[in-house]
């Protein structure tokens, strides 16, 4: 057994008392070859034959000799056999690691585990489970091996007895030592000589002759874990590193934080938050190694690759949507699909963005809209609106920035994408510039003028500037282009606007409850007029009118009251030309062509027929809805819109 080169063996000493009056002898020096120590072991004549070769090349061979040779006692090597087994290699030049034992400093942790342990019960973890681990890890631990052998580092300014190896742990010694490091830097410990660093008080007991300086360095995790020490307090609001860090530099900073504190003092970690991410791997869930050749670097994914269609430049606002939009408390892959995923969510965030500055062509007067003209759709997105920043700001304060795109993806392609632009095409094309629709639509949308001074007056619900703070930190060069198109060239940065609440009258769970049962009724009229497109009798849904048959007794249900109550709503909900509510299910037979389908009456038992027919009207040039009489030029929607028969806006400044 070589307890000085294997942990097992080591341990197997140590359980048995061998160790304590056999102290480990090391026979390998830190080059890698035999030492004199060999002799003492083996005696002379070995000694001569080893020391000085490389254990893992010529040394190794030489043992081998030594083995077959005939010995005194009539032992001998019989046979040599390769055997195949796991063991460490470095990554660095693909040789075999040499475990060997050697002299370290050690920090004993056992005077503060315990308050450490303390510390982190006032802790915020992201995520939660993070906890138990550093936990684990510091309960584990007893003593930290404060030194390293590197070329390179801070060093450990002892100073050793040349012979015997031991250092001299004199507090004259150290104080004179960091007093002259302090004032000639600590690259001095190297360069300077040894006479300097000697203490007067200790220069007739140990002449420079037979002193020798350390060459042990500290460990980076004590540099790196003391940098609490630059923050104001000593404590910072966040900590964010790998999951690795629980054995890094998390731990590192908790206990040396806590080892200079006051004992008396409740123990503070320096750290309020701490927030722990995985990895990158690579599309085939790989590690991204350069001997792999599967690393991805940041610059080529944000400036584009040799190859421009298998590397384009997706710019930094995808990279950052890649990396915000994913579950980071994990390991994360990263390739061509999932980088296109992103830069199609960055797509419709755009083009939402561009139908919203699009539609800002008209500033109204506070004056002129109030909340009673707004319909049920409206106050259902400016609840929407509500909900969305509401959500965006818990999932902001959890650091869960994948919550935050979620919720923001389906605000930007559920209620606006799909169904508000939708249906609010046709009001802000055809209807008059000062119509209540369009003006309440215009409220909805962010209904802002370029002047700064018309903004100050409106006071109006801000869509777009409510959604541009929650999208700055995710996507900050879309959200600048946005602000910029608001504020002008020469406005505040997004950044220097800050975060300002939505009206809390926006919320309205009852127009959300309403608008969702509407909702159930559109999805069953669009499956029947996507079924009349198939069978080509209509290309555009404005062909088409509908007509929902409720049976006798339903009238006072609740979704037949609300149909009735938005009857006249209905037809710009469902993007038809005329809906109208019948209890006879003749006049559905009189059409040249109908689908219907039935759909339940919510807590009844009873069903409602929902019926798409062609249009009874005629097509109007201007908005191409068949809203036309047949003596008519255009519907009198439009001739409104072309006659100017509303009045025209005027803003005033307040």
């Amino acid at each position: 057994m070589a307890p000085s080169h294997g942990h097992e063996d080591y341990q197997s000493f140590l359980s048995r008392g061998l160790l304590q009056n056999n102290p480990l002898i090391n026979i390998v020096d830190a080059h890698g070859r035999y030492t004199s120590a060999v002799q003492d072991v083996w005696g002379k004549a070995v000694a001569q034959r080893l020391v000085g070769l490389e254990v893992l090349f010529k040394g190794n061979k030489e043992v081998l000799a030594l083995l077959e040779e005939d010995k005194s006692d009539g032992t001998k090597l019989l046979g040599i056999e390769k055997y195949r087994h796991r063991y460490p290699y470095d990554w660095r030049t693909k040789k075999p690691m040499i475990i060997r034992a050697t002299a370290q400093w050690f920090a004993n942790l056992d005077e503060i585990k315990e308050r450490s342990l303390q510390s982190l019960d006032t802790v915020e973890f992201y995520p939660a489970a993070s906890k138990r681990r550093l936990q684990a890890f510091i309960q584990e631990r007893s003593e930290w091996c404060i030194s390293r052998q590197r070329t390179w580092g801070v060093p450990i300014p002892f100073l050793h007895i040349a012979e015997s190896g031991e250092a001299i742990l004199d507090e004259a010694s150290l104080d004179h030592i960091i007093a002259l490091l302090e004032e000639k830097g600590t690259s001095y410990w190297w360069e300077g000589p040894i006479e300097e660093f000697i203490a007067p008080s200790l220069t007739a007991k140990y002449p420079a002759n037979i002193l020798t300086k350390g060459t042990d360095t500290m460990d980076v995790w004590f540099d790196s874990g003391t940098s609490w020490s630059s923050m104001q307090g000593g404590v910072a609001d966040v900590y964010l590193e790998g999951s690795d860090q629980h054995r890094g530099w998390f731990q590192s900073s908790l206990l040396t934080a806590i080892a200079v504190s006051r004992e008396t003092a409740v123990p503070q970690a320096p750290f309020k938050k701490l927030i722990t991410h995985g990895f990158v791997l690579d599309d085939k869930g790989r590690k991204m190694s350069k001997s792999l050749g599967n690393v991805i670097s940041p610059l080529t994914v944000i400036n584009g690759g040799s190859n421009s269609k298998s590397e384009p430049a997706y710019g930094a606002d995808v990279l950052r949507l890649w990396a915000v939009s994913t579950q980071y408390s994990g390991d994360v892959a990263i390739g061509t699909v999932a980088l296109k995923q992103a830069a199609e969510t960055l797509r419709k965030l755009r083009v939402t963005a561009r139908f919203l500055l699009g539609s800002l062509q008209d500033a109204v007067s506070d004056n002129r809209i109030r909340p009673t003209n707004l319909s049920l759709l409206d106050k259902y997105v400016l609840n929407e609106l509500w909900n969305l920043e509401r959500d965006a700001k818990q999932a902001y304060d959890t650091f869960a920035f994948h919550e935050v795109v979620a919720s923001l993806s389906r605000f930007v392609n559920a209620t606006l994408s799909s169904l508000y632009f939708d249906v609010s095409k046709d009001v802000l094309y055809a209807d008059p510039s000062s119509s209540p629709n369009r003006l309440a639509i215009l409220y909805v949308l962010n209904s802002v003028s370029v002047s700064p001074e018309i903004r100050e007056a409106t006071q109006l619900p801000q869509t777009l500037q409510t959604m541009t703070p929650i999208i700055a930190p995710l996507v900050p060069y879309l959200a600048e282009e946005i602000q910029a198109s608001l504020e002008g060239a020469s406005g505040l940065s997004v950044f220097q606007r800050g975060w300002e609440s939505v009206d809390q009258t926006w919320r309205d769970e009852g127009s959300q409850k309403d608008m969702e049962a509407l909702l159930q009724v559109r999805k069953a009229v669009i499956d029947l007029l996507e079924k009349a497109r198939t069978e080509k009798k209509i290309r555009s849904s404005l062909e088409a009118d509908i007509q929902l048959i409720l049976p006798d007794g339903t009238e006072t249900s609740p979704l037949a009251t609300l149909l009735y109550h938005e009857e006249a709503y209905l037809s710009r909900l469902f993007i038809v030309s005329n809906v109208t509510l019948e209890n006879d299910q003749a006049k559905v037979f009189d059409q040249e062509w109908a689908f219907s389908e039935l759909l339940q009456i919510p807590d009844t038992e009873e069903y409602m027929r929902i019926c798409v027919c062609p249009a009874a009207r005629l097509k109007c040039p201007r908005c191409w809805s068949y809203t036309k009489e047949e003596e008519q030029h255009v519907c009198g929607r439009c001739k409104d819109a072309l006659s100017g028969k509303l009045d025209p806006i005027v803003v005033e400044k307040a």
